[in-house]
């Protein structure tokens, strides 16, 4: 009864082949569904109370999704340099998703002046004369909110600090964001010895783009090593093809399936393609083994036989494989991260998918038109060639050396798990680069003569109205300012 089970892809081969052509075609139409997701906030729990604080903070004091507009020019402070760096404030302005603009044009100076405050806007318009340019350069350096953070020391690098909406819609807003962007600060790039803008929609955008370039890239890739690989092993062009259809199938089910239930791509679900050719390929591979191993116990040469042989010894294996490894994906679900929550769904989804048509599709497909010869089998059953040569080593090594082989795999094991100990936990967006791509260089850049991109916010609350105005509540600011000095 339980064969009959596992044979009903060969038994039933039209409602087969009819089941996986109609999923296939409905699981199709949801790629038109998927999206792409890099944004950070998937890196953080809902639930967590430094998430609900951090919610309460961007209602308070308005939203931190900003870029940095980086200028520099040796010539900065002079009159057409200035001129260029106001019409580039304007263009920025003017843009839809821009909601603020912080630069010298916005920003004030505050010095003390016999006994009163002189306050005034830095760059209010643009100067005329030499003497006002000193005077605004003064201006800006004179003020130490401004000098790292807007203004390099050496007066000769700016930071226009742009700060955008917020929307649901991360995936596209921020590709549009970045678009406009550039497309804004291109005419004055001839201007300007350097210019660049960072932020979280540029960091979402190029993600985005080497996601999609990794996704073309490595899973054709994987693929060539399985093939390369079963064709070494195995001698057989069938065998290699099979997994190939099993695993397109698998990633087109997938990425199906996620589309229709709205589940996007993200760093971790872009894996999927490699992750379903490497794991599901196991299972191919040892039905196509076990099933030349069949062709060899008959006379008859008999596809039938050699393929109920097949799923008669590697069947409830199979079975076994796939719940497993697909509960070893699911347990990730209790992760508290959305990004990880997201990775198990799919993965899950990717193993089921790929151990559902494995059963159904492997056995159809040779009992249908499965080889009838093999080269890695004789006709007593035995192994020869390259195989045979590498079961015999094994063997050779497990007989004659057991208890050194148990010692050097304990060795190795305790060598691992203190090497466990220089692991790295982080969840900077910025590491998910090489060394070598733009977006690095340009965020050292900001580093070197500005503040640069990382940097973090102090929110402190009190019960009492207006706290923060009493004197002796500045001497405990300033108390906290000394300490993180120190530091």
């Amino acid at each position: 009864m339980f064969i009959r089970f596992l044979m009903f892809g060969a038994n039933h081969r039209l409602i087969t082949f009819l089941f996986l052509a109609i999923i296939t075609f409905i699981t199709g139409f949801g790629l038109y569904n998927l999206s792409m997701d890099t944004s950070f906030q998937s890196l953080i729990p809902e639930s967590h109370p430094d998430k609900k604080a951090y919610d309460k903070i961007v209602r308070e004091f308005g939203s931190d999704n900003r870029s940095i507009v980086y200028v520099k020019d040796k010539e900065l402070w002079s009159k057409n340099k200035l001129a260029a760096l106001g019409k580039l404030h304007f263009a920025l302005k003017e843009l839809e998703s821009v909601k603020r603009v912080d630069d010298l044009f916005t920003m004030r100076s505050i010095r003390g002046d016999k006994g009163k405050i002189d306050s005034r806007i830095i760059l209010e318009h643009i100067p005329k004369d030499l003497a006002a340019i000193e005077r605004a350069k003064a201006d800006a350096l004179y003020n130490p909110l401004l000098v790292d953070n807007v203004i390099s020391r050496d007066g000769t690098a700016t930071a226009i600090i742009v700060t955008q909406y917020d929307t649901q819609d991360k995936d596209i807003f921020d590709a549009n964001v970045n678009k406009a962007l550039e497309d804004a600060i291109a005419p004055f790039k001839t201007v300007f010895q350097d210019i660049f803008q960072v932020g979280e929609p540029r960091v979402n955008a190029e993600l985005t783009a080497i996601l999609f370039s990794d996704l073309k890239l490595l899973a054709p890739l994987s693929a060539l090593v399985l093939v390369s690989a079963i064709l070494f092993f195995l001698r057989s062009g069938f065998a290699a093809f099979v997994p190939l259809v099993t695993s397109a199938l698998s990633i087109l089910w997938t990425f199906g399936i996620m589309g229709w239930i709205n589940l996007p791509l993200n760093i971790l679900t872009a894996m999927l393609p490699s992750l379903i050719v490497v794991i599901g390929s196991t299972e191919d591979t040892h039905m196509i083994a076990s099933y030349f191993q069949g062709i060899c116990q008959t006379k008859e040469n008999h596809r039938t036989f050699a393929t109920r042989y097949m799923m008669k010894h590697l069947g409830v294996p199979l079975i076994l494989t796939v719940l497993t490894t697909a509960l070893g994906f699911a347990s990730n679900m209790f992760n508290t991260m959305e990004i990880i929550q997201e990775f198990a769904l799919a993965s899950t989804i990717a193993i089921f998918a790929n151990g559902l048509i494995t059963w159904l599709l492997v056995p159809l497909v040779l009992s249908c038109m499965g080889p009838l010869r093999t080269r890695i089998f004789k006709d007593n059953n035995s192994l020869v060639g390259l195989p045979a040569a590498f079961v015999k080593m094994f063997g050779y090594t497990k007989r004659r050396f057991p208890r050194f082989i148990l010692l050097a795999t304990a060795l190795l094991c305790a060598f691992f798990i203190y090497q466990c100990s220089n692991l790295v936990v982080t969840n900077d967006p910025l590491s998910y680069f090489r060394k070598d791509q733009p977006i690095i260089a340009d965020t050292q850049k900001i580093h070197k003569n500005l503040a640069g991109m990382k940097f973090f916010y102090i929110t402190l609350t009190s019960d009492r109205e207006k706290a923060f105005l009493e004197p002796e509540m500045i001497k405990q600011l300033a108390a906290i300012q000394d300490f993180m000095e120190k530091q």
